[in-house]
């Protein structure tokens, strides 16, 4: 834009909590009948579908979660005896198959696995 000769400025917004991430002019700044004015909002995360993993090998499901950053909580069952994590498998997880989240970096995810 400014290669065209068209200014441009970001400024941080300090309030409110809907979308908008910055806009130009700045907040109570008059408005003139010149320019151009600029709204730039960030969509949310794009939605995902939590993948039902009951009765995948604990293995495979760390390798799964471990591409999207997802560092599970894992808790063992009263029979599951063994000690080697190979040979356990998923009986529970929260959040359940199906439910619609939104990933976001600065709000990880909290899964739980039950083996």
């Amino acid at each position: 834009l400014q290669n065209n000769g068209i200014r441009t400025a970001v400024y941080p917004v300090t309030q409110g909590n809907g979308p908008l991430v910055a806009k130009w002019p700045q907040a109570d700044a008059p408005l003139t009948q010149e320019g151009a004015y600029l709204y730039t909002s960030q969509l949310p995360p794009k939605p995902v579908v939590m993948p039902s993993l009951k009765g995948k090998l604990l293995p495979d499901v760390l390798s799964f979660l471990n591409l999207y950053g997802i560092t599970p909580t894992i808790l063992q069952s009263a029979s599951a005896t063994t000690i080697d994590s190979h040979n356990l498998t998923v009986l529970d997880q929260r959040p359940i198959a199906g439910t619609i989240l939104f990933i976001e970096e600065k709000n990880p995810l909290i899964v739980q696995l039950q083996v």
